[in-house]
């Protein structure tokens, strides 16, 4: 196991631990639909809502087909970090701001993921700014945490902004820092979008979010 799945799979299990110390279940995630395939789900999902836990992923997926398209180099460590398991997104507490780690939920997630990445790159260039991608969503409107393609650092960036702040000097650095937190489900009332919510996948929800 490489370092930053270590990490990622320690964070993991705290996020667990402290939804099962705190609320004695598993966590839960707005996933939308009672169709949805995620190996994640545990029982039955409700109202949108399912309790989930992670699944690590058995086939070989890469971004080499991304590095190709944007014909870039992608950080091994953020390759390994959105390739390593199957999950929800993860809430965390830091002393930077309190944030959401994004994860792939399924197979169709990971390929919206890689489409939203194009998009944030191409908008980076547009603005003739440092090229980036994107691993988690702050509280803080329109602020995310990042990579560069020649970098291990993980920065805050303010979308469509040129300004980073450096908060960790890895991924695996990040991850072993940051807390665990326990947060309500956040469901489409909690989404300002003009869209059914529960038709839009994580990375539409999050796109649309961050082109407000």
């Amino acid at each position: 196991m490489s370092e930053i799945n270590q990490a990622l799979h320690q964070f993991t299990l705290r996020y667990q631990e402290v939804f099962q110390q705190a609320l004695g279940e598993l966590p839960r995630y707005y996933c939308g639909t009672a169709e949805q395939t995620s190996p994640c789900i545990v029982g039955q999902v409700q109202q949108g809502i399912t309790h989930w836990k992670p699944i690590l992923r058995h086939h070989e997926d890469n971004f080499l087909q991304l590095a190709e398209a944007l014909e870039t180099s992608i950080p091994q460590d953020l390759e390994s970090f959105y390739t390593y398991q199957f999950a929800a997104p993860m809430y965390f507490n830091a002393d930077f701001g309190c944030g959401e780690l994004l994860q792939c939920w399924d197979q169709e997630d990971f390929s919206a993921l890689q489409e939203n990445l194009i998009g944030h790159v191409l908008m980076k260039r547009n603005l003739k700014q440092r090229e980036s991608f994107f691993l988690a969503v702050m509280d803080e409107d329109e602020t995310i945490l990042v990579m560069r393609p020649d970098d291990t650092a993980v920065y805050l960036e303010r979308v469509g902004k040129a300004e980073h702040k450096k908060v960790a000097q890895s991924l695996s650095e990040l991850l072993r820092t940051i807390q665990p937190v326990v947060a309500p489900v956040k469901g489409p009332e909690s989404i300002d979008i003009t869209h059914n919510s529960a038709e839009m996948t994580l990375w539409q929800r999050l796109m649309h979010a961050l082109k407000r």
